[in-house]
């Protein structure tokens, strides 16, 4: 990224996707990573949901695998229902 002008227009065209750690988007009231990682696992199925529930459990990993299982619109829809944006 060059600068910030470009970041913004790709947060706001979705290519981007900003994850606030350390508890910080608690204070938003938004879901903590774990309580927020569990909310994707649920949104899927069968072996998907075998999958996720395997890898490194980290919210990064679940939500990257969950993308490449669905896809990243049915990712951020699962967002949208779960938190705040």
């Amino acid at each position: 990224m060059t600068n910030i002008n470009e970041l913004i227009e790709k947060v706001r065209q979705q290519k981007i996707i900003l994850w606030v750690g350390a508890g910080f988007s608690l204070y938003a009231g938004a879901p903590s990573g774990n309580k927020l990682m569990k909310d994707i696992i649920k949104h899927s199925t069968g072996d998907e949901k075998t999958s996720l529930e395997e890898c490194t459990q980290t919210l990064d990993s679940v939500a990257e695998t969950f993308e490449q299982l669905y896809s990243r619109a049915k990712l951020l829809k699962v967002l949208e229902q779960e938190t705040i944006i």
